[in-house]
């Protein structure tokens, strides 16, 4: 073998060696980027459910309610959210008797309560779920809240 013909297979090997090292590289590099593409797909799915929750959270907040024992058989039903409720309806368990006071409302503004009367007859069982049913503008959609009975 000449000195020619070694020069060329050197080159050869040379560039054998060069273009492994560029496909190893290569490779290296679609794994980094599928990973970071996953890692990005990943965070953005997580900052799309955090944004969700927070108008979620945000919604939640406008119109929320307490309910607590006022006397024997009555209970203040008490709007704690910071936007008036519409068309407010307190629906009672069966067995459960409201005493002649109302049990609907057209608005109840934030901080307003509406005091509902709630005794249970001897036959009715002990629990239940009161549900307070309301609108957060005249012509939304119902929302929901319950709490046990008490």
């Amino acid at each position: 073998m000449t000195l020619t013909d070694q020069i060329v297979v050197g080159a050869a090997v040379l560039a054998l060696l060069m273009s492994s090292a560029a496909v190893f590289y290569s490779r290296g590099a679609l794994q980094v980027a599928r990973r970071s593409e996953i890692a990005a797909q990943r965070h953005a799915e997580f900052a799309a459910g955090e944004q969700n929750a927070r108008r979620q959270m945000a919604r939640e907040h406008a119109i929320r309610w307490t309910l607590t024992r006022n006397g024997a058989a009555t209970n203040d039903l008490v709007n704690i959210g910071d936007r008036t409720a519409y068309d407010v309806r307190v629906l009672v368990p069966a067995g459960m008797d409201t005493l002649g006071l109302p049990t609907q409302s057209a608005e109840i503004p934030s901080g307003g309560t509406i005091t509902v009367g709630v005794a249970r007859s001897r036959q009715a069982s002990q629990g239940g779920i009161i549900r307070v049913l309301w609108r957060e503008a005249p012509d939304a959609p119902d929302r929901e809240w319950s709490h046990p009975a008490v």
